[in-house]
């Protein structure tokens, strides 16, 4: 354990100082820290292709001997393909898209425009440490939700710090889509916990700037509000990033919209709460019409939990026919009760993939949820484990937990995709006073991702239903 701890705090110092090339498609992939908003970022170095339009089934990985080189010249040295029974196996698929097949192969564009093509978005998992910070690209749009991350210092002198690898990570991504103006068609910021809203001073100020080249527009912004039934008149840990986001966006004219649950039992729509506000992305050229609903979000009924996670904003994103579910930290309890409230509907829980709540957290995965979303896909924000050290880290919640990777990889109703096996440790229990926390070796085989593992995780989704995902490790 001491000789992986070593070399994670190693990789934190290497990246503190180099200057690593950027991936043609994510234009990101900070692993752990950065120097300042121009560094670029690591090369990815594993791809999944799976299709989500046909019916999940049993699937088995191989590994493909001849690399893949990007635009900018970065060779994937692993290609996973993914065969399923009821087909033979295909060779590795980037995309269907012509235009994108040349955008990766070719280098003379490598720094020009690169977008992704009208049918094709990407769901960026940020690896900002223990933390949750989601950024979805679109072929003439781009939207965020949560901004989160940990700042550690994990030995004296080495810092991880989650703002600057998120403000790293969004810095390049705009360098790379110059096309977008650098604009948020919507920002999400799903509750006022500093793991999902540690990034948010730093978007404030780029939006308060005027400097070309620095400043940030944001349209449209949804949140779950800023008063809360807290006890001991205890603040929510992010609530002052995120109303210096809000006043900043309040001076720049846009519109701050709370999610609450008054709003989801009054909509029209069996899918839950959308309209202008909730759901202003318009489909690009011929691709189809991004569409989000938001299913929980502030409690203001009669049963009103003091925690704020059970308060998170739980959207459903689809495009075409891929479909992805943002859960915020919602736990059990909450979880629950959103569940009952589309009793009538409980199709609409049904997606591709499942952003898994509160970082693997034992109170917010049920089995019950893993059922009702059926995934073929599980993306987990979560802290390096292997930095052993105390605060808000992975290493001292336990996370992710064992009951949650148990329920995800359930031979049954867990999550159907597949992935190249992985070695790693999960959470029996988190520090709680004297007693540390422990962990237990897993090996994942299921398509479960998550950063504290993979580093950065990308996945592409097409309106076809086919996933490709790429990871920094």
């Amino acid at each position: 354990m001491a000789t992986r701890r070593s070399k994670s705090v190693a990789r934190l110092r290497s990246y503190a100082l180099e200057v690593l090339v950027c991936c043609a498609l994510c234009g990101c992939a900070s692993q752990r820290t950065s120097t300042d908003e121009s560094s670029a970022s690591a090369s990815l170095e594993s791809v999944v292709t799976t299709s989500s339009a046909e019916m999940r089934s049993s699937s088995r990985v191989d590994n493909q001997t001849e690399p893949y080189v990007t635009d900018t010249g970065v060779a994937f040295d692993k290609v996973i393909e993914l065969e399923r029974a009821d087909r033979q196996l295909r060779g590795p698929i980037f995309f269907k898209s012509e235009a994108l097949d040349h955008h990766l192969h070719d280098e003379s564009i490598a720094h020009n425009d690169q977008r992704l093509p009208d049918d094709w978005m990407a769901i960026h998992n940020i690896d900002v440490g223990q933390g949750d910070a989601f950024l979805i690209e679109f072929a003439c749009a781009a939207m965020l939700v949560d901004t989160g991350g940990e700042r550690t210092e994990v030995e004296e002198g080495v810092t991880l710090d989650g703002r600057d690898l998120f403000r790293d990570y969004v810095t390049r991504f705009f360098q790379r889509r110059p096309d977008l103006n650098r604009t948020f068609d919507l920002v999400v910021i799903s509750h006022p916990h500093q793991d999902h809203a540690y990034g948010a001073t730093w978007l404030a100020e780029r939006v308060a700037d005027t400097t070309p080249g620095q400043a940030i527009t944001v349209r449209h912004y949804v949140d779950a509000g800023v008063t809360w039934p807290t006890p001991a008149n205890r603040a929510p840990s992010g609530l002052p990033e995120v109303k210096q986001l809000r006043a900043a966006l309040r001076a720049a004219g846009v519109k701050l919209y709370t999610v609450t649950i008054r709003k989801i039992e009054s909509a029209s729509d069996p899918m839950g709460l959308t309209g202008p506000d909730v759901n202003p992305l318009k489909a690009c050229g011929n691709g189809p019409d991004p569409v989000i609903h938001a299913l929980w979000g502030k409690v203001s009924n009669t049963w009103q939990p003091k925690n704020e996670n059970n308060h998170s904003v739980v959207l459903r994103l689809d495009f075409g026919e891929s479909s992805i579910l943002f859960t915020g930290d919602l736990q059990k309890e909450g979880i629950r009760e959103m569940i009952d409230g589309f009793d009538a509907n409980p199709a609409v829980f049904d997606v591709d993939v499942l952003k898994v709540g509160h970082h693997g957290s034992h109170n917010a995965t049920t089995l019950e949820l893993v059922e009702l979303t059926s995934p073929e896909v599980a993306l987990i924000g979560v802290g390096d484990k292997t930095f052993e050290v105390g605060g808000y880290t992975a290493f001292s919640f336990g996370h992710p937990h064992r009951a949650a990777i148990d329920a995800l990889l359930d031979e049954t109703l867990g999550v159907s995709g597949t992935r190249t096996p992985i070695q790693v440790e999960v959470g029996v229990r988190g520090a709680f006073e004297q007693t540390p926390s422990e962990f237990e070796p897993r090996t994942v085989e299921r398509a479960v991702f998550a950063t504290g593992w993979d580093g950065d995780v990308v996945l592409f989704m097409s309106a076809q239903g086919e996933i490709r995902v790429e990871t920094s490790r």
